[in-house]
């Protein structure tokens, strides 16, 4: 009994210490000096609440099952505790800098400062933990660090056309095409509503349905040098017209400007 009851305070102990640390590691990671939790706290608040008791129940369970899924459990709650010393350095290291910068009056950005310094535990953690395992030889070291590309010989013109027009790759084609047809459409219409070609329904306002061959017409009137015969009333000619890098321009603008055109003697054009 008395046995079972010091076992019972370590592992409180342990949970305690465990909460504390998480619970030090999201108050770093959502602190804000204006006020208030920094956006999309929940779902680290979540995490962070089920890694803290991780440890202690894969722990507890190892005692009596043996099974797959808690070897797993264990052994990234193993990778998580050790990941843990390093972001708990990184979160300290946090507070340091953002205390000295306020003594010494700098604007520090703290919640970029702890990203940078939890990205590089993160990452000093993995390669710690990689390096520890060859020492110890638990991962077999690498033969080579660095070595070449590997051969493009293999496959290099060896592309299988024929198998394109069998009905076995027709789904891969029908996916890419929908996947391009959609993406260009979207992008089409979005564009098109922001520059003022959709009317309150969605479709083109007149102006704008023959905008193709408004644009046809201006280059080449600008290939040929355009004339005062070839401007009429319904098509005035942009400001600075002989310019050639105007006409991309004036084509995407010419009958609801995105924005507003000026003379070269500062008056706005209308």
């Amino acid at each position: 009994m008395r046995t079972s009851g010091r076992i019972i305070r370590f592992i409180v102990v342990v949970q305690t210490v465990l909460f504390l640390t998480h619970y030090f590691l999201y108050q770093t990671w959502a602190f804000s000096p204006a006020g208030g939790d920094a956006p999309g706290t929940a779902g680290v608040r979540l995490g962070l609440g089920f890694l803290s008791v991780s440890f202690v129940a894969a722990s507890v369970l190892a005692f009596r099952y043996t099974n797959r899924a808690v070897r797993a459990l264990y052994r990234v709650a193993a990778i998580w505790l050790g990941m843990l010393s390093f972001l708990f350095l990184a979160a300290v290291a946090s507070w340091v800098a953002f205390g000295i910068g306020r003594m010494v009056g700098w604007d520090v950005n703290f919640h970029r400062t702890a990203e940078l310094l939890f990205g590089a535990a993160i990452l000093t953690g993995v390669l710690a933990t990689a390096l520890l395992s060859f020492v110890t030889g638990v991962t077999p070291a690498p033969t080579a660090w660095l070595s070449r590309p590997p051969s493009l010989a293999p496959v290099f013109l060896k592309l299988d056309l024929h198998s394109i027009f069998t009905w076995g790759f027709f789904p891969v084609v029908l996916t890419i095409f929908v996947i391009a047809f959609v993406d260009t459409m979207g992008t089409l219409i979005g564009v098109s509503a922001r520059a003022g070609f959709l009317d309150k329904d969605g479709n083109h306002t007149p102006p704008y349905q023959n905008l193709g061959r408004e644009i046809e017409r201006l280059s080449h009137a600008q290939k040929n040098e355009t004339t005062s015969s070839e401007i009429t009333p319904d098509h005035p000619p942009p400001p600075n017209h002989k310019k050639w890098y105007f006409y991309p321009v004036y084509a995407t603008t010419a009958y609801q400007p995105l924005v507003p055109h000026r003379r070269s003697d500062g008056r706005q054009c209308q």
